[in-house]
């Protein structure tokens, strides 16, 4: 009677060892998909993704720069295109569908300490306000736009690990703004 309730649990152990093998092994044949990105459906009618809460011309021209942007096509597909950042699990194409529901407001502030080399920030506790340090800007209309788009992923979740800037190239807020800038050179031109 032992003999045969040991050998019974011998079989089980077999069973359980021969199943779980099988599981790993036809998971491991099946193709992976990515997750269906709905069309990109942007409404110009509508206020841009990038609003402003200043009179300052600048900061207006830098909103109005970002929006250009976002509407064009080819920058919506060049983002999309990107299979893998580092620093997050989401591919260009969730990336761009994040982008395309969220909403920024530009603000501007001006730090109590006349040598910090903040050029703009976000806050946690609000994911919508992106604030440009009156002390670092304006800059070239290019060079605004990049921070915008930099701060924006901040905004929709994405990080960089620290603050250092080698080897971050491929982080959401970095490869996004550079891509946001080369389309900002070509497609507005500052006033001031």
């Amino acid at each position: 009677m032992i003999l045969q309730q040991n050998k019974g649990r011998k079989n089980m152990t077999i069973l359980k060892v021969l199943l779980t093998s099988l599981i790993i092994t036809s998971c491991a044949q099946m193709p992976v998909k990515k997750k269906d990105i709905p069309a990109r459906v942007i409404d110009i009618t509508k206020p841009g993704k990038f609003q402003v809460k200043s009179s300052l011309s600048w900061i207006k021209e830098t909103a109005e720069c970002a929006n250009a942007v976002l509407k064009s096509q080819a920058f919506l597909d060049e983002v999309s295109a990107i299979e893998s950042f580092d620093y997050s699990d989401d591919n260009g194409a969730q990336v761009v569908a994040k982008m395309l529901v969220s909403q920024h407001v530009l603000r501007t502030y001006k730090t109590k300490n006349p040598f910090s080399k903040v050029k703009a920030t976000t806050y946690k506790r609000n994911k919508r306000d992106i604030y440009f340090n009156r002390r670092r800007n304006p800059r070239a209309l290019y060079q605004m736009v990049v921070t915008s788009y930099h701060e924006a992923g901040h905004n929709n979740g994405y990080g960089h690990g620290d603050n250092k800037a080698q080897g971050k190239e491929n982080a959401v807020p970095n490869k996004v703004g550079a891509i946001a800038g080369k389309y900002a050179k070509r497609l507005c031109n500052p006033s001031y």
